[in-house]
């Protein structure tokens, strides 16, 4: 911004006020009485001194102008970009800052289901494969109860990862439904593929297809006998989207085909 800044305020002034070049000519400064030729392939224009100058004088108050326009250009995008990440900041920090209204509980309460601040048995029930080895962490703000006869577990997964940046603290909120019919164990499904491939035609039917994108269920993991979405932290005041996603995993439970299911086991 500061640069940008300086190069159009440069650039106006020196667009309004040129000053007063010396005359050249094809490099050589002319003298009183010479004449400076120029050929083009459509003409010759043949100038005096004055003309010369006066000709170098309006050149540079264009090149003032345009380098006036491209500093408040880049200007503008720069002061756009700087109040776009302050107005990204102040929102994560009133996010932060946000008092705790005990929606979740409510929730809990409102469905007959059980609501518990802070549960480290979760980590039995959540699959250490479905946390990609990440630390064990805490399990906060934890829903657990049965949705249309299938069980499962909401919750606030608070971890640390560790790469080559260091250490970076990372909060999500984490959907299990335990459906004892899986069969699939590891595999990862997304609206267009599955991970791993061969795993394609067991899972990935346009029915399926379609359901994930009504029900806005973007990806979710199969283990054996549990179905995992995880999703960006869902705070407390908005509690209303948890319960959404909460209907629509189940919803798609329903979409999920034969050949994921062993029939014995349901």
């Amino acid at each position: 911004m500061i640069v940008s800044g300086i190069v159009a305020i440069g650039g106006f002034v020196f667009a309004n006020n040129p000053g007063n070049p010396t005359a050249t000519c094809q490099g050589r400064v002319m003298r009183a009485g010479d004449t400076c030729v120029e050929t083009t392939t459509t003409r010759q224009e043949v100038r005096t001194v004055e003309q010369q100058a006066e000709m170098q004088r309006a050149k540079r108050g264009r090149y003032g102008l345009g380098a006036g326009i491209a500093g408040s250009i880049v200007f503008v995008c720069a002061a756009g970009y700087l109040a776009l990440l302050v107005g990204v900041k102040r929102e994560k920090t009133r996010e932060d800052a946000r008092p705790q209204l005990g929606l979740r509980r409510k929730l809990a309460e409102e469905n007959g289901w059980q609501f518990t601040a802070e549960d480290p048995a979760i980590e039995r029930t959540f699959p250490a494969k479905a946390r990609k080895d990440k630390a064990q962490g805490t399990f906060t703000e934890v829903v657990r109860g049965e949705l249309d006869g299938v069980r499962f577990e909401a919750f606030d997964h608070s971890y640390q990862r560790y790469d080559k940046k260091g250490v970076t603290d990372e909060r999500n909120t984490v959907v299990l439904f335990h459906h004892p019919g899986l069969l699939l164990d590891d595999v990862s499904v997304f609206a267009d593929q599955v991970y791993p491939a061969q795993a394609t035609p067991l899972v990935l039917t346009k029915q399926l297809q379609s359901a994930m994108r009504r029900l806005n269920v973007t990806n979710f993991t199969l283990f054996e006998g549990t179905v995992v979405v995880a999703r960006a932290l869902i705070r407390d005041h908005k509690t209303g989207k948890l319960h959404d996603l909460l209907r629509a995993v189940r919803a798609l439970l329903d979409e999920l085909p034969a050949t994921t299911m062993d029939r014995t086991r349901t």
